[in-house]
């Protein structure tokens, strides 16, 4: 969700190798996500202060992502569960 607001993503997985290989995963989320991975505090702290200092040639990726992922042309979606729920 935090992406849809076009912010740095840091994404810490420690436990990825276990989800991938015992419950499996639709696809390898490694390859497809817009952002850095952190593997520790201290990694992640560095990769944070990175995502804040880059100029944005990573939106690419994140249009990408979210084409996949998201429709993003959904602007009423409040609206649309407010009538749902009413009707």
């Amino acid at each position: 969700d935090f992406m849809l607001l076009k912010r740095p993503v840091v994404y810490i997985m420690p436990d990825y190798e276990f989800y991938l290989h015992e419950y499996g995963l639709l696809e390898p989320m490694r390859d497809n996500l817009p952002g850095e991975e952190a593997h520790d505090f201290n990694e992640m702290f560095k990769v944070i202060i990175l995502s804040l200092e880059k100029t944005g040639h990573e939106n690419k990726k994140v249009e990408e992502y979210l084409f996949k992922y998201y429709d993003t042309t959904i602007t009423d979606s409040c609206l649309n569960y407010y009538n749902f729920i009413l009707f």
